[in-house]
């Protein structure tokens, strides 16, 4: 009769190791948090900055706005914005970032390994009455991503705004790539931006992943020690 007692808890072992390596594997989470100002114009906005490259294609018929995620590596990055105006009729009209099917040109770039900041053009004159981003990660309640500054069009004058950078800076549009190398550089500090806002970084997969690895190690050296101890056995006829 073939030994094979051992057999089965090794088995049983090595499915448990596997079982617990997927459960310290975690889903990427993503959150919702709302735009810290409402109600504004560009043109009142207290930031504006029309020398900041990212504006460097913005028609002088059109606003530009640019919206920043506060916070560290653990804050998380934009995944969308959904921002809520009024036109100059007073109609609401919701504007999604990204969209490359509306007419209104926006991007994304990326700061420091996060898409931390997003642009957006609008016709000259709407109200930003709200908005919401999501971003990715688990965050704690009250945190909020901020409007950075405007560059305030002009109704009716449909020229583009000239720059000192206009020949060597990209058009903003939902095709431009995020890169690190694009990272605005002329945009002025936000408060809270070097802040983490309240994030909460997601911690413990390191620990969990080192002591799933041990039972793993473990079921593994059972087997082998099976294995072993059945090629070592003498069968008697």
């Amino acid at each position: 009769m073939k030994p094979r007692r051992g057999l089965r808890p090794a088995l049983v072992a090595a499915a448990a190791a596997m079982m617990c390596l997927a459960a310290a594997t975690p889903a990427r989470a993503e959150s919702t948090i709302p735009l810290r100002q409402s109600n504004v114009k560009a043109g009142d906005f207290e930031e504006q900055n029309c020398g900041d490259e990212r504006f460097a294609a913005r028609p002088s018929d059109h606003d530009g706005w640019h919206f920043v995620l506060p916070g560290g590596s653990a804050a998380g990055s934009f995944v969308s914005l959904t921002l809520n105006f009024t036109d100059n009729d007073g109609n609401p009209v919701t504007v999604i970032i990204p969209d490359p099917s509306d007419p209104y040109p926006d991007a994304f770039y990326e700061s420091a390994g996060r898409t931390n900041h997003a642009y957006l053009f609008t016709p000259a004159g709407w109200t930003l009455v709200d908005g919401e981003a999501r971003i990715t990660g688990d965050v704690m309640e009250g945190r909020k991503f901020n409007l950075s500054h405007t560059c305030a069009g002009k109704p009716g004058a449909g020229e583009p705004t000239p720059s000192p950078s206009d020949s060597n800076s990209p058009p903003v549009s939902p095709s431009d790539p995020a890169s690190p190398s694009t990272s605005p550089s002329s945009s002025p500090a936000v408060p809270g931006d070097d802040e983490d806002g309240g994030a909460l970084p997601v911690t413990g997969v390191a620990v969990g992943a080192i002591s799933v690895l041990g039972v793993a190690l473990i079921a593994g050296g059972a087997a082998l020690m099976f294995l072993r101890r059945r090629n070592n056995v003498t069968f008697i006829s």
